[in-house]
């Protein structure tokens, strides 16, 4: 792989961006230009719903769906932004998860990507896999990246059942714990660490040893345990084997350089009490992590649906509104 240096300003990332969008393919960004480009996706969540009033009341320009239908639609305000790619968007409507529809509204976090109706059963609530996750093991259309996927929010982390923090689920339907922090985005995505190869991969090498290890362990423990613990260990011993493969995928990596990218204009110390500033430099990691194919598959919860507790409940008062999240909604 040769290495590339991306200089990125402002109005450049902005245009990455519109790559999650389906904008015109930029040849340079392929090795071989008689290739088709790569399939990418990219699920940005915000909790409590849109805005609904009626189109022909006072606020109705504030109505999140366009008016009218087919080419000739008109933005409102909370899609206006988007004009100038109004050939390369569709917005759909109409659409909900069937399973969805008999459980909470609140519990929208856990299944936007999954659509489980996540019933409580004996090893308690269960989630299935995230369409993010389905697609990126799906002919291993992850496989060609150094990160087969990449889960951000606000809140980091997994939450809890019914409040995650993370829109993406492994295939046994666990949270995976999502990034929080641009500079530690960056860092994963385009860092060096301090030690040398050799290093990192003994590093590497041990660590999959140890999971080796705790696996066999794993596999005679499981011969004495009833049914509903037997499930459980199971559910744990999945997100094992799924550490080991990442490990393993970090190993066929080490010998390829990670893209040179200049974080000139990257807000990376932006945090919780500059929201706009932290979103708009989670957006232009995805956007970067899209140009410089680091990944193919991003998930993105802009706040999670745990009002008292999330941090970017907060994030409407600090940007001038009346009320938090939870309040406006």
């Amino acid at each position: 792989m040769n290495q590339k240096e991306f200089e990125m300003n402002r109005r450049t990332m902005l245009s990455a961006a519109g790559i999650s969008l389906a904008l015109p393919w930029m040849e340079s960004l392929m090795g071989a230009q008689d290739k088709l480009p790569p399939k990418r996706f990219c699920s940005i969540y915000f909790p409590y719903g849109v805005s609904l009033p009626n189109q022909n009341s006072e606020f109705g320009h504030w109505n999140w769906f366009p008016k009218g239908e087919g080419r000739g639609f008109t933005f409102n305000k909370s899609l206006e932004p988007l004009e100038s790619f109004r050939n390369q968007v569709t917005v759909l409507g109409g659409l909900s998860h069937p399973k969805v529809r008999r459980i909470g509204g609140q519990d929208s976090g856990d299944t936007f990507l999954t659509g489980e109706e996540m019933s409580l059963r004996a090893t308690g609530l269960k989630n299935s896999i995230s369409l993010d996750q389905y697609m990126a093991q799906t002919h291993r259309l992850g496989a060609s990246t150094r990160f087969s996927s990449l889960t951000l929010s606000s809140d980091g982390g997994v939450g809890m059942p019914t409040r995650a923090n993370t829109l993406s689920f492994s295939n046994n339907g666990q949270p995976i714990p999502s990034f929080n922090r641009p500079a530690v985005v960056f860092e994963r995505l385009f860092g060096l660490k301090g030690d040398s190869i050799e290093a990192q991969r003994k590093g590497l090498t041990r660590t999959g040893s140890h999971l080796d290890l705790l696996l066999d362990e794993a596999k005679s423990l499981h011969r004495k345990l009833g049914k509903n613990d037997q499930d459980k260990l199971d559910q744990y011993l999945t997100s094992v084997r799924e550490i080991e493969q990442d490990v393993e995928r970090s190993a066929r990596w080490l010998d390829m350089p990670k893209p040179k990218v200049n974080a000139e204009g990257l807000t990376l110390d932006a945090d919780n009490e500059t929201p706009g500033k932290l979103i708009y430099a989670m957006l232009d990691l995805i956007a970067l992590s899209f140009q410089t194919d680091s990944t193919r598959f991003v998930t993105y919860q802009l706040a999670s649906m745990h009002g008292a507790i999330s941090i970017a409940n907060k994030f409407p008062s600090l940007l001038g509104f009346a009320k938090d999240a939870h309040g406006l909604a």
